[in-house]
């Protein structure tokens, strides 16, 4: 079975996985006033975030190879960002959250599963950077996007926490990591032979789509703040 088979070859992702699910019940724990959870949902929640999660990266480079059953078991990263949202609006909808505060939230929870997912392309020899013959090492691809991943979370984790964030923490990240992505997939081995391959579009699509959350999301404020001063 292909379920079963991915599991028993991607062993150290499960382990990765595993402790993905702790950290992320953790910090849902913390929060799960604000997302109305209590212990079962919380237990539950944790789970499916982390298999769906799964599920999404598995199916998004199964599309990008055109659907090659070869291919079956490689990861898209981006397959987690692009989607994921989808869960955290229904969540929102469903225990009546506030959208903003939800997205804010759970944008956390994404990046530290990506965080252990990136992990897993050490032992899975993936993702690497090319080799800099005049520095005579790999560009260390994978550890800059670890960086980056923690910058963003000790940035942005304490506010959140304390609700000073604002809505906007998720389409800061797709800006943020798009830009970030899109110069690292430079400096990333690749199959292609050109330059600029697909990491390069997925990155554009994710800066292209942060752009336009953060301004219908300011368009709806003005909009709001007009109509508030038209009832006084």
């Amino acid at each position: 079975m292909p379920i079963i088979d991915f599991i028993v070859s991607h062993y150290v992702l499960m382990i990765l996985l595993l402790l993905a699910t702790i950290v992320n019940f953790i910090w849902l724990y913390l929060n799960r006033k604000d997302l109305k959870m209590n212990l079962l949902i919380l237990i539950l929640f944790s789970l499916f975030h982390t298999l769906i999660g799964v599920l999404f990266v598995v199916l998004f480079a199964f599309a990008e190879s055109g659907f090659d059953l070869d291919s079956f078991g490689n990861l898209s990263l981006y397959g987690g960002v692009f989607l994921m949202p989808i869960v955290y609006l229904g969540y929102a909808l469903i225990r009546n959250v506030p959208i903003g505060r939800a997205f804010d939230i759970f944008t956390i929870s994404l990046i530290e599963t990506l965080f252990f997912a990136r992990i897993n392309c050490f032992f899975g020899g993936c993702c690497e950077g090319i080799f800099l013959s005049w520095l005579n090492f790999n560009f260390p691809s994978r550890e800059l996007e670890l960086l980056f991943y923690l910058i963003f979370v000790i940035l942005f984790a304490d506010k959140i926490f304390k609700s000073k964030s604002n809505g906007k923490v998720y389409p800061i990240y797709l800006i943020a990591y798009g830009i970030f992505r899109f110069f690292i997939e430079l400096l990333r081995r690749s199959e292609s032979n050109s330059i600029f391959h697909l990491g390069h579009i997925w990155s554009i699509v994710s800066l292209l789509l942060g752009l336009a959350l953060i301004f219908l999301m300011h368009f709806g404020e003005k909009k709001h703040e007009k109509k508030n001063k038209s009832i006084f």
